[in-house]
């Protein structure tokens, strides 16, 4: 997991870099998260900040365990989300509710899901780190941040595919090389327009 920081203007600071060991069926993997997210973060002039929002993606194997997790840790600005490749989705979509009761009926308090337009949140992305000059939306990352973490942020690239015959722009992996950096900063972005 990466954690961000958000200043005015969308200038985006990378302030950590976590790696939690183990299956996201095991309870040990969420306590770890626990920890991650009651932790504080000291900035340069002092400031305690905390993390007030945190995005657990629901795809996958354990969707399940992310929905539960996500409704125990509400209160922790804890949310499910899911990411949409849908052209003109906004970054965080609105909520639907995802968890039934015995009659099939959405719970009042149950788990809410949010989609995430992740392929307008790339391009805008992207075009920040080509042209990343101090100021609004500018992306800093912390000298010391290795090389791989870099290549899993710039591990895609948009491409034209034609559908139907009409082209679409895509967005797809440039090799087998981890993509966890840039899912992680994509999210982290959604997190900031909750």
């Amino acid at each position: 997991l990466s954690v961000w920081g958000f200043a005015r203007d969308e200038e985006m600071y990378l302030v950590d870099r976590v790696v939690l060991y183990g299956s996201p069926s095991r309870p040990e993997v969420w306590k770890q998260l626990d920890e991650v997210l009651q932790n504080s973060y000291e900035s340069e002039d002092g400031r305690k900040l905390n993390i007030e929002v945190c995005c657990v993606d629901s795809g996958g194997h354990h969707t399940q365990d992310v929905y539960s997790y996500a409704r125990e840790r509400a209160s922790m600005g804890v949310i499910a989300i899911k990411g949409m490749n849908t052209k003109g989705k906004p970054p965080l979509g609105k909520p639907s509710k995802v968890d039934i009761n015995y009659k099939g009926r959405a719970m009042k308090n149950g788990a809410q899901l949010f989609g995430v337009g992740v392929d307008g949140i790339k391009s805008l992305l992207f075009g920040r780190l080509k042209h990343n000059e101090a100021g609004p939306g500018c992306i800093h990352f912390y000298p010391t941040v290795e090389t791989d973490y870099l290549q899993e942020v710039t591990s895609e690239r948009q491409i034209m595919r034609y559908k139907n015959g009409f082209p679409e722009s895509v967005w797809v992996k440039k090799s087998q090389r981890p993509n966890a950096g840039l899912d992680e900063m994509v999210y982290s972005y959604a997190a900031l327009h909750r």
